[in-house]
This record gives C-alpha cells, sequence and structure tokens, in this order.
C-alpha cells in the first residue's frame, strides 16, 4: 500500500513521520532512506533484466529483487558504484551485514543452496542443490570464475557473487 508523506519531524535521533494514520519512527537509518542506490533485477537465466527505482533505501531495493526476479545486485548510486550486496535466489546477500561470509569447500547454509541453485540455473552441474559446498560445487564455482575471467579459486566472495548475480 502506497502511503504519502505529510509532515515529519526531527528531533535528535528520532524521526516522526505521519503517513495518514501510521506512524514510522527511524533513526540510524534515515540517510540510507534518502540515498540513490541502482537495483538491477534478472530471471534466473539472466536474460530478463530490469532496473529498479532508484529511490528505494538498500533495504527495499532487496526486497523489490526478491519479489519480482530471481537474483540481482544492488549497487550505491548509478551504474558502476559500490555493489552493496546481491540476490541469489531469493537469499539476500548484503556484504555489509555481519552475517554476510564467502563460502568455499566445506561450507553449508543458505548462500551455499543460492549459489548451487544459480550456478544450475545457468547450466553448471554442482550436484545435489543441498546446501553444502562440496567437490562438485567447487568445479563448477571454478568453472564459472573461469568463463567470467575470474581468478578460479573455488571460493565465492563479493566479486563471484555479484558475477552470479546477473550471468546467463
Amino acid at each position: 500500500m502506497n502511503k504519502i508523506k505529510f509532515r515529519s519531524l526531527t528531533v535528535g535521533i528520532l524521526s516522526i513521520g505521519i503517513l495518514g494514520s501510521s506512524f514510522v519512527f527511524g533513526g540510524a537509518n534515515e540517510a540510507e532512506a534518502a540515498s540513490t542506490n541502482y537495483i538491477r533485477g534478472y530471471s534466473c537465466n539472466g536474460k530478463t533484466v530490469a532496473t529498479g527505482d532508484k529511490n528505494k533505501s538498500e533495504a527495499e531495493a532487496y526486497n523489490w529483487i526478491i519479489k519480482y526476479y530471481n537474483k540481482g545486485y544492488v549497487q550505491a548510486g548509478q551504474s558502476g558504484g559500490t555493489t552493496l550486496g546481491v540476490v541469489l535466489n531469493d537469499t539476500k546477500i548484503d556484504f555489509s551485514s555481519s552475517s554476510y561470509n564467502a563460502v568455499s569447500l566445506g561450507s553449508t547454509g543458505s548462500y551455499v543452496k543460492a549459489v548451487q541453485t544459480t550456478l544450475e540455473c545457468i547450466g553448471y552441474d554442482v550436484g545435489a542443490i543441498d546446501g553444502i559446498f562440496g567437490k562438485q560445487t567447487q568445479s563448477a564455482v571454478k568453472a564459472f570464475q573461469t568463463k567470467k575471467g575470474l581468478t578460479p579459486d573455488g571460493v565465492v566472495g563479493r566479486q563471484t557473487y555479484h558475477y552470479l548475480s546477473f550471468s546467463n
């Protein structure tokens, strides 16, 4: 539901915005909400692409990708800005989050499953999509990295995550 902001009052770090009959309280993230982000969403195979509304906060940008696309990325400012994070198979990978980590042989969890699903969709054999980064997933990652001109180390870090977020 779209709400219109009628009035805003800022006192110290507490911001109160009156939105119809609802109240919104903000503080530290107020600057983020006012920033411009470059948002790209892609279908699983990378062939369908769209650019999102640049006036979304970082959190809104991730949610837009998750709602409408299989993967994508969010950059600060305009195209070519610092990549803030990516979405792979509905999994938000925010590079500034304390839960962010690179994945490699032996890793487990939702980031691994997102990488496996994305690689499988674009034609790489990862074996079982089970959230366990085994030798077959490592081979698929290295093959992907080689094809994209990245260092084929088998580690999915920021650069490999970014390339996965738009590749076909």
